[in-house]
């Protein structure tokens, strides 16, 4: 995310370069923040397929050593048709400028969200302000949420997804907010204060209730500005599997994850919402160019803007998914186990650290913490996309293959070849001996229907 000071005068450095192609002259022009991100890059090919689009600013700040403008280069940004460089300082939004897309944002769930309201709302709001400074010029304006705000079963959607603000009959959204950023209140004294209103799976998602409070925030304060909330579920690289590789976070993380031996014992009753990230990019820019409004007043006096769904048909319980994305590596389903899949999981991280260190175990403990709410609760969401298994199993497959390719540009680089280390050898080993073995020589424990074992081992889908 962008942070900047909108009072900082306008930048005046003619040797600041902007690139932009000559056939980018006429129609709307976007201002897109998060350009460099996973979601971001194929907005704006989505941009470069819409006619109506001339333009898209793309902010990048400095990072590691590296300026902002050589990051627009070095991403790839400058290859697209109608990108044009701007710096994160000074005037931020051209003038020029007649949409946004605000799609910066840290995917973080454990931060507090005081933390993450400040790295993220902050330089989004001061965007929107001068979105209403620049009056009837803003013709849409897309704002970027997730569909993890909604609380899982037995919450039901409302109609137009409409969720009230949870602490609405104490205070609004705003001062919520302005509490938290200006330090009035920390994220631990809004949770204890009112623990028995905020569900705990808002105060366990710290991600998704920070998403909560900025919704509620940009409903409040800019009613009259043509907006649009839009919602993706869990974002997975494109349906042919080309595109997402390299990626930290979401869905891409989840399926380098899934290649190697851990994560044996994953809650696999919940059902997982996944949406290929070109149907997202489209919406988020649908957003902007179609589904933006002013907000209206609900039944119960609450303003909303319009809310789209970014999610699909596709509901997949964890294990089913791992194998999909990468089969290969058995995985156990134990249903309500729980004290089965505490001391497996223990095992396991005793064994990571035998063998491969203590830091690489505490990572297996947060990938757990991580995925255990996806993976235990299920949702009830608009099935707005379609999507099957044979499409996830066709991008598991297309994204094996083009992580292969990849690698062999890369061969005089140390990087992993897709064969296993003696040490993750003997882990998967030792983890599944010993998975196997207490589970059917305990078998009373098990829970009706006894022990699921799930594992793919065709396809070239080995470790």
């Amino acid at each position: 995310m962008c942070i900047t000071n909108i009072n900082t005068p306008p930048n005046t450095n003619n040797t600041i370069t902007q690139f932009l192609h000559e056939n980018a002259t006429h129609g709307d022009v976007i201002y897109l923040t998060g350009a460099t991100g996973f979601i971001g890059q194929i907005i704006l090919k989505e941009c470069d397929n819409d006619p109506s689009i001339s333009k898209v600013y793309c902010p990048v700040r400095n990072k590691k050593g590296a300026t902002g403008e050589e990051r627009f280069i070095s991403t790839g940004l400058s290859n697209f048709k109608k990108t044009a460089y701007v710096p994160t300082t000074g005037n931020i939004l051209p003038n020029d400028v007649t949409m946004v897309i605000l799609n910066a944002y840290e995917v973080k769930f454990f931060n507090p969200v005081d933390h993450i309201l400040k790295n993220n709302v902050v330089a989004m709001l001061q965007i929107l302000d001068q979105c209403v400074a620049a009056g009837p010029r803003i013709k849409g304006v897309s704002v970027v949420s997730t569909a993890y705000v909604q609380e899982p079963l037995p919450y039901r959607r409302r109609e137009g997804n409409r969720i009230s603000f949870v602490l609405r009959e104490f205070t609004s959204a705003s001062e919520v907010y302005e509490d938290l950023v200006n330090d009035r209140v920390s994220w631990e004294e809004l949770r204890e204060k009112y623990s028995d209103t905020i569900s705990s799976y808002h105060q366990m998602n710290c991600y998704a209730f920070s998403k909560h409070i900025m919704e509620h925030t940009i409903h409040e304060r800019y009613p009259k500005l043509p907006l649009c909330v839009v919602r993706p579920s869990i974002v997975a690289p494109t349906r042919d599997g080309v595109y997402g590789h390299g990626q930290k976070t979401g869905f891409p993380l989840f399926m380098e994850i899934a290649r190697n031996p851990i994560l044996r014992f994953p809650k696999n009753e919940g059902q997982l919402n996944l949406i290929f990230v070109e149907e997202v990019a489209r919406d988020i820019v649908k957003g902007a160019t179609e589904y933006a409004a002013v907000a209206s007043m609900d039944e119960n006096n609450e303003l909303f803007h319009p809310i789209r769904s970014s999610t699909s048909s596709a509901d997949i319980t964890s294990i089913p998914l791992l194998d999909l994305s990468y089969g290969g590596v058995m995985r156990f389903d134990l249903g309500q186990n729980e004290k089965l899949r505490t001391f497996l999981r223990k095992l396991e991280k005793a064994v990571i650290g035998l063998l491969a260190g203590q830091k690489k175990s505490k990572l297996v403990d947060l990938v757990y913490s991580n995925f255990d709410p996806f993976m235990g609760n299920n949702w009830d969401f608009e099935k707005v996309h379609p999507v099957t298994l044979d499409d996830v199993e066709l991008m598991g497959k297309g994204y094996y293959e083009r992580e292969q390719q990849l690698k062999a540009f890369k061969k005089s680089e140390k990087s992993r070849d897709g064969s296993m280390s003696w040490q993750w050898m003997v882990l998967a080993m030792v983890v599944t001996l010993f998975a196997f073995l207490f589970t059917f020589y305990n078998a009373s424990p098990l829970p009706t229907g006894g022990l699921i074992v799930r594992g793919n081992y065709s396809d070239g889908f080995y470790l």
